[in-house]
């Protein structure tokens, strides 16, 4: 058990330690990998960035510088003459700056091997002035070029850089790099323009070298492939177009926006860093493989690993020994307290323990001084255990005395209180008869409260009885006078009937002298013939009027009829209410007759209720004083008989008490024995 005990105090240090550390160290370790991680994914998307930033920058210095010659171009005065002196085809060879300006452009042209062409465009000449004095043909049409069209969208002075194209005669990639003319007036007059070759741009791109699965490629202004390690792609792939991610990052480039981006090619996850080409408007993208690029994140994360897991190996070590250390010393106080727990307090802690300067030495000490209050302790109660047995037998002794003492006086209490029971029971008796009596009394008094409440009730449903009545008659009135104006409004609607039926049979009267009157008027229209048949039909109208006024005229007889036969019932109807009403009147009257006599009855019963209630309280009266003193009585009486009893029941307590004590002090004496017995087991 003791090995058990340690071992699991050292585990459970060592294991609690080690597994803080571990989650310290696989936290810490997982945040340092993710940033560091972080920090070296973003240091390779900005090294790409900045490759591609690189050659985009070495490109735009490329065009830059041909921009410069194209801007020498503009300037030329001789070349500005020519183009507002020229106005016709006629005029463009033989016009007297023609050959300088041909010396000029050709002058320029053997400046740079890459200049293909030197050119001048003019407008309304429409007419293509080169180096080598190509002869334009009559079809040429400046303003069919998109070169001529783009170049006018421009600002004054910004230059045009052409998508780039394959030139038909050398078969070499060239790009046309164009700027328009005006006059003074603001005119346009035509463009400068020159074809530059771009061969030299596969050697800028190839110049930079990124890993050993990394390139470069250069997407134009449109989005048409420039240059591709794989010439599958060159002006015959449209990467913006081609959908994804590639197609995103595409987009972004013709966007002229810089930035970083993922894609998969043929199976394989690529980084992209891009960035635009400031002079044209182009854009360079510098790609690697994913296994390549996330190389030195891999380095990184298997010397992090490699850091850790020797860390933790270190910090395993050192925490076992401090553990060792710790539990050490505990293990020895573990032996120690071992000893005390067999009794066994001959020898002292550890003086090693006893120094030590820690909580450790201080629960040293504490055992120290638990074993020197235990020998004390020990030793104290080995004396009082002796003295104990001999003054539990002088207890004893006295106790025996005592009991046969008591016995002499409860003999002498129980005779007393034999008497003193047969005088409480006979008081008892004589106070159950007169509390029944009093009981009787009680019931009596209820009652006549009950009388008195049923009374009040009574005198307040009749004054509740009269008000009703009051109301009813009242009532009543209001109901004879609105039957009375109901018959009236009767009477006088069956009168109104009877005028609706006079004016009805006046308008049937009208309406068959109208019917007569149109019948003579349709014979006087025949008579007429054709000019009275306008006539006929206004005549035919009135009569069918006439007839639909008899029709509804019959109608209203009808119905007043009716309201007549309804009017006359109401009448007939209205006399038999009257009369009930007037019955009704004759009833409540009589009625309240009734409730004034029943009333005055109620007043005599309440007079002769009072009276029975002051005869009830003397009588409640004289009950509670003879209660009250047979009550006294008897209390006494039993009070008397407590006494005795309970004093009887005192000794008897007391006795038992003593035979207890008796008891109590023989087994304090065995127990004292029994603890001398305990104490000798210590060592000390």
């Amino acid at each position: 058990m003791k090995v058990g005990r340690n071992k699991g105090l050292f585990i459970k240090i060592l294991s609690s330690i080690i597994l803080c550390v571990l989650i310290i160290f696989i936290s810490s370790g997982f945040i340092i990998e993710k940033r560091t991680i972080g920090i070296v994914t973003e240091l390779n998307y900005k090294n790409l960035e900045s490759e591609a930033k690189a050659a985009a920058n070495q490109i735009s210095e490329f065009f830059s510088g041909y921009g410069v010659l194209l801007e020498q171009i503009h300037t030329n005065q001789d070349i500005i003459k020519y183009m507002n002196g020229v106005k016709t085809r006629d005029e463009v060879r033989t016009n007297e700056e023609y050959t300088d300006v041909v010396k000029a452009i050709n002058k320029i042209q053997g400046t740079d091997e890459n200049l293909a062409l030197v050119w001048v465009a003019l407008k309304d000449a429409n007419y293509l002035v080169t180096n080598n004095e190509w002869d334009c043909p009559n079809e040429w049409d400046i303003n069919s070029k998109d070169w001529y069209t783009e170049v006018l969208k421009l600002e004054k002075g910004k230059i045009l850089f052409t998508e780039p194209y394959v030139d038909s005669v050398t078969g070499k990639m060239v790009v046309s790099v164009v700027q328009a003319i005006y006059d003074n007036a603001g005119k346009n007059v035509g463009a400068v323009g020159i074809d530059l070759m771009i061969d030299e741009l596969p050697s800028i791109m190839e110049s930079y070298t990124i890993g050993k699965t990394g390139y470069l490629f250069l997407l134009s202004q449109k989005g048409e492939t420039v240059y591709h390690p794989n010439s599958e792609y060159v002006l015959k792939t449209r990467l913006d177009e081609s959908g994804g991610e590639l197609g995103k990052i595409a987009q972004s480039m013709v966007n002229q926006e810089s930035g970083v981006g993922t894609y998969k090619d043929k199976g394989i996850d690529k980084y992209v860093g891009y960035y635009p080409v400031s002079a044209n408007g182009w854009s360079v993208a510098a790609c690697i493989d994913k296994g390549e690029f996330m190389e030195d994140v891999g380095r990184v994360k298997n010397a992090l690993t490699i850091i850790y897991i020797g860390g933790i190996a270190i910090m395993v070590v050192l925490i076992f020994l401090i553990t060792k250390s710790i539990t050490k010393p505990i293990k020895d106080l573990e032996n120690y307290g071992e000893k005390i727990g067999n009794l066994d307090l001959t020898q002292d802690v550890p003086e090693k323990l006893l120094k030590r300067q820690d909580e450790i030495g201080s629960l040293a000490n504490v055992f120290k001084t638990i074993r020197l209050n235990l020998v004390n302790f020990i030793k104290t109660i080995s004396d009082s255990s002796s003295d104990l047995s001999a003054s539990s037998e002088e207890l004893s002794s006295i106790i025996n005395q005592t009991t046969i003492a008591s016995d002499e006086i409860a003999r002498t209490i129980e005779e007393i209180a034999k008497g003193a029971s047969d005088q409480a029971r006979e008081t008892e008796q004589g106070a159950t008869g007169v509390s029944i009596l009093g009981d009787k009394i009680g019931e009596n008094q209820n009652m006549m409260v009950e009388l008195n409440t049923a009374l009040g009730k009574v005198e307040l449903l009749k004054n509740e009885g009269l008000k009703i009545l009051d109301i009813l008659v009242e009532k009543t009135k209001n109901s004879e006078r609105a039957s009375k104006q109901v018959n009236d409004v009767i009477v006088e609607a069956n009168i109104s009937a009877d005028k609706i039926s006079g004016a009805s049979q006046m308008i049937k009267s009208i309406a068959e002298q109208t019917s007569l009157l149109s019948l003579n008027a349709a014979i006087e229209a025949a008579r007429a013939g054709e000019e009275g048949r306008g006539f006929a039909v206004v005549a035919d109208e009135i009569r069918k009027l006439a007839e639909q006024s008899n029709a509804f005229t019959d109608e209203i007889s009808e119905v007043i009829r009716e309201l007549s036969n309804k009017t006359n019932s109401a009448v007939s109807t209205m006399e038999e209410v009257g009369k009930i009403v007037l019955d009704q009147t004759n009833s409540v009257y009589e009625t309240k007759t009734k409730f004034d006599g029943i009333s005055d009855s109620i007043d005599s019963i309440a007079g002769i209720l009072d009276e029975l209630n002051k005869i009830e309280v003397e009588m409640e009266n004289q009950k509670t004083e003879i209660i009250s003193a047979i009550e006294n009585l008897s209390a006494i009486s039993q009070e008397n008989a407590a006494g005795t009893e309970e004093a009887s029941a005192s000794v008897e307590e007391q006795n038992a008490a003593m035979n207890e004590i008796a008891d109590a002090s023989e087994n304090l004496a065995k127990l004292a024995e029994d603890m001398i017995g305990s104490i000798s087991k210590f060592k000390y």
